[in-house]
């Protein structure tokens, strides 16, 4: 019987061509009774895993002849004569592929090759003996892989069913941390860039309350009071357990660390990267990944084939000396690289994910607050706090914007993974306290939490050598049809600027929003990041927007009205579709070299539901109010509040009586050639 479906134990519901032309070939007169061979057609994603049927198509063609097939009834497609056979495949949100294989007409075991497929596109043959409608054939199994047009398809499975939270800031997502380690059972990793023991997860107005009495609600008092082995590491700068290995922790978590006997473990991690090297993302065998998710299949040969080369360019990355004796200098005292991931997961069944590090700076409110007595950090003052909520002092630690993700699903899974890979390399490498610690396994298959497909996205140096992140985003950009959002603390990635110019340059209607810091001229990446503004407001001068982020108070002294909000925030939303969000700023090396983990989300309603509450909050309004057209909207209330602002250097007393609104305010860099430094190698490769 013909077909354009899979063999029945594949399992799989396809979608098939129309009927072809009577005076054709009828390729149902090809029975299992009259058959030489059979092929068998898996349509998969790019790793290995089981395609959904909606939408799915299959079009299948012998010398160019449509080949029929039965839906209802999946079978292997028979065959008898020798032919050049054309699969093409297509999926929703899926590259389509094509694939051509040749059948000699005989039974031999390689009676079927595979000739070409289009690029890309993963391919794994492989020939076995099976049974149909009584008959014992040599049955050719192709096992097709389609490329996700948004996911990374060097990175791990982009994993269906989870359940994912967007919070917009560290008071929502810090209580929602607090909230699961309070009830965590067995396991708890927390991977961090910087740790302060006496972080505080939950805050309140009690000006009166001890620091003993607000412990429990710090990070290290949480997890004391946690029946579950915790396992915490901490990115080193300079290197591996270094003279300065000290200099992001604190006593009481090395004192912790000592012991072997407490259910609290702690490793800190330098990234060794260094000199010079080539960027390149390493290709990957589908076959390989084939028999990592069907098991009735890992013990059998597969057709050699090419490996699957990723899409994003490769370049030379050079950390090495050469530049001006004052850069060397400065460079010394930066660490090159380092490990910059910050997430949690707690027993298996949730993970957090985002850029806030476990430090007193990075918590704060929507409203960042000019004058917020719970930003004064915990060793502050009762009269430093009391002159902080009378609104006589501004908050000793500034406004700070940044996201975190909650999720819960299958994908937990990768975090975990991430996770113990970093920890057993730790282990195996021997470094300090590693001896007081025990092994971390990551559990597999996780249970259903949602409806939305999320990857978990990482950039892991050598020996990893994992840079999904990147390809994510080249990928977002590739496909951006109507804006490119961008909230970070930086924005220079030379890598991508071009790729987002072409895009732009392509697609006349997109608009690329920028949110960023301002930038002075003694910052050592002054050049790069006004050369990035540079690049786009002089290419696309009506279609890039560039804010800047301030928090507005006139009820305290008139020169505390205006107060630069820190804009820590790792996000990239395109089209309301995609959204990636984690610790990886929009730099060259939180792509290339630094240790960064991210969530890359496909999923209209949830993305576009987050890009909606994030403008809301920067326009200071509320959901209902938000406008279509929120990029002219941020524009507008830009030049609103830039109006106040001036009015406010010109007179501060005018700041009593302004009304600013939001917290969006225009950004313009001076020239390239105002910079003190000119380069900053770190930042340009």
């Amino acid at each position: 019987m013909a077909g354009c479906a899979a063999l029945a134990s594949l399992a799989f519901a396809l979608g098939c061509a129309s009927t072809p032309p009577e005076d054709e070939v009828d390729e149902e007169e090809i029975s299992a009774r009259d058959a030489t061979a059979a092929l068998a057609i898996a349509p998969l994603d790019i790793w290995g895993q089981a395609l959904p049927p909606q939408g799915l198509e299959l079009r299948v063609t012998r010398d160019g002849r449509p080949v029929r097939a039965d839906v209802a009834r999946p079978a292997p497609i028979f065959l008898k004569e020798p032919g050049r056979y054309q699969v093409r495949l297509a999926a929703p949100l899926h590259e389509p592929a094509e694939l051509t294989l040749d059948y000699d007409g005989s039974s031999a075991a390689g009676a079927v090759r595979l000739v070409a497929t289009l690029p890309g596109v993963g391919a794994a043959l492989t020939h076995r003996t099976t049974t149909s409608e009584g008959r014992t054939l040599p049955t050719h199994e192709l096992f097709a892989g389609l490329r996700h047009q948004w996911f990374s398809a060097q990175g791990r499975p982009a994993r269906r069913n989870n359940a994912v939270s967007l919070m917009l800031d560290g008071q929502e997502a810090w209580g929602a941390v607090h909230r699961e380690l309070r009830g965590a059972k067995s396991s708890v990793q927390v991977a961090t860039w910087w740790w302060e023991s006496s972080f505080e997860l939950v805050r309140n107005f009690d000006l009166s309350q001890s620091q003993e009495a607000r412990w429990p609600n710090t990070i290290l008092g949480t997890l004391e009071g946690s029946p579950a082995r915790k396992r915490i590491i901490v990115g080193q700068f300079w290197g591996q357990d270094s003279i300065l290995s000290w200099f992001n922790t604190d006593a009481r978590l090395r004192a912790y660390a000592e012991q072997s006997s407490d259910a609290i473990e702690f490793m800190g991690q330098g990234n060794e990267t260094r000199g010079t090297f080539t960027f390149a993302v390493p290709p990957f065998s589908f076959a390989d990944r084939v028999k990592a998710t069907r098991p009735d299949v890992a013990g059998v040969p597969f057709d050699a084939a090419p490996p699957v080369a990723s899409s994003v360019p490769s370049h030379v990355v050079d950390l090495s000396s050469g530049a001006p004796i004052a850069q060397d200098f400065l460079d010394g005292l930066l660490e090159t690289a380092s490990y910059h991931q910050k997430f949690i997961s707690i027993d298996s069944k949730v993970a957090f994910v985002g850029g806030m590090n476990l430090q007193q700076s990075d918590w704060d409110t929507s409203n960042h607050f000019v004058f917020d007595a719970r930003r004064v950090g915990a060793d502050a003052s009762a009269s430093t706090r009391m002159d902080v909520a009378s609104s006589q002092k501004a908050s000793p630690l500034e406004p700070r914007k940044d996201y975190m993700l909650r999720l819960e699903g299958p994908a937990v899974e990768d975090v975990d993974d991430v996770f113990q890979k970093r920890w057993e390399l730790l282990r195996q490498g021997n470094v300090k306290f590693s001896d007081r610690t025990t092994p971390f396994v990551t559990r597999r298959n996780l249970a259903a939490a949602g409806t939305t497909q999320v990857q978990v996205t990482a950039t892991l140096p050598a020996p990893f050598h994992e840079y999904a992140i990147a390809e994510t985003w080249f990928n977002a950009v590739r496909n951006a049809k109507r804006t490119i959002f961008i909230e970070d603390q930086y924005f220079r990635v030379p890598m991508l600027h071009e790729a987002i110019a072409a895009r732009m340059r392509a697609v006349p209607e997109l608009r690329l929003v920028v949110v960023t810091m301002p930038i002075t001229r003694t910052n050592p990446a002054c050049a790069p990041s006004r050369e990035a503004y540079t690049f786009f407001r002089s290419q696309f001068p009506t279609r890039t927007s560039f804010f800047q982020l301030k928090a507005f108070d006139g009820s305290g002294p008139s020169n505390l009205a205006f107060v630069d909000i820190f804009t820590h925030s790792k996000m990239l939303i395109v089209d309301d579709l995609f959204m990636s969000v984690g610790s990886a700023n929009k730099n060259n090396r939180g792509l290339v070299y630094e240790g960064e983990l991210n969530v890359a989300v496909v999923d209209e309603a949830v993305v576009g539901a987050a890009r909606r509450r994030i403008v809301a909050n920067l326009l200071g309004q509320k959901l209902e109010a938000l406008a279509e057209d929120w990029v002219s909207a941020l524009a507008v209330q830009a030049a609103k509040n830039d109006q106040g602002f001036r009015a406010w250097q010109s007179d501060a007393k005018t700041a009593r009586s302004l009304a600013q609104t939001g917290f969006v305010y225009g950004l313009d860099y001076p020239r390239t050639d105002d910079c003190i430094l000119a380069s900053v190698g770190p930042d340009r490769t």
